[in-house]
């Protein structure tokens, strides 16, 4: 599909059904015009990078708005998919990297009244307990950055969109293989060849205390 006016866009954008745009980002969107950088910006963006290159952008209508606030609270969820504890909500709208304190301001709707609403959409699940966001799960996801499939025109890779980009998810799993599991295998594999058991910090300290005689015993 080739987006050539304005319309088209804001009609692609404001569908409920759709939230992956990667297949719109054509060579004939790949240029600096303001349709091409809109693309790219529903696709690794949030609403904190909305208003860091807005000029960039065409100027969003309210329901394109309330969209990119939604994409912007499903990357929050899908970074922090399988969190035990609970995210303060107000860390969430103050937070710098989503913007969602200032699209919910933007768009006059609660913090709590848009979580339910997404929730009952199917996009995210959660509990909202006192203060805190818990229980978070990632239900809708959010398209991934490959350099090799795009070549960003407004957002910046590490900047702006660390957690889309497929590169560093790569370097990430190689710094956990080197550094977490290979040296795991590695005292698994001397345990087992030389019969001891795992040894927690402080088994191997000498119990130096004495022990006091009991009064009966002379």
């Amino acid at each position: 599909m080739t987006l050539t006016s304005v319309e088209q866009l804001v009609e692609l954008l404001a569908d409920s059904h759709t939230y992956s745009y990667v297949e719109f980002l054509g060579p004939e969107t790949g240029d600096n015009s303001p349709i091409g950088n809109t693309i790219e910006l529903f696709c690794f963006g949030n609403y904190q990078q909305y208003l860091t290159y807005r000029d960039q952008y065409i100027e969003l209508p309210l329901q394109c708005e309330i969209k990119l606030v939604k994409l912007s609270v499903i990357a929050l969820f899908n970074d922090l998919d399988g969190s035990s504890t609970g995210i303060p909500v107000s860390d969430i709208l103050s937070h710098p990297q989503y913007g969602i304190g200032s699209g919910l301001q933007a768009i006059g709707i609660g913090f709590e009244e848009f979580i339910m609403d997404m929730i009952d959409d199917g996009l995210v699940e959660a509990q909202i307990d006192d203060t805190d966001l818990v229980s978070l799960r990632s239900v809708q996801l959010r398209d991934a950055y490959s350099s090799d499939m795009y070549e960003l025109r407004v957002l910046d890779e590490h900047g702006d969109i660390p957690t889309r980009s497929v590169k560093y998810a790569i370097e990430n799993i190689r710094d956990w293989y080197t550094n977490k599991l290979i040296p795991l295998q590695k005292q698994l594999s001397t345990t087992k060849s030389t019969g001891d058991s795992p040894q927690l910090v402080g088994d191997n300290k000498e119990n130096t205390r004495k022990r006091k005689t009991p009064d009966h015993i002379t």
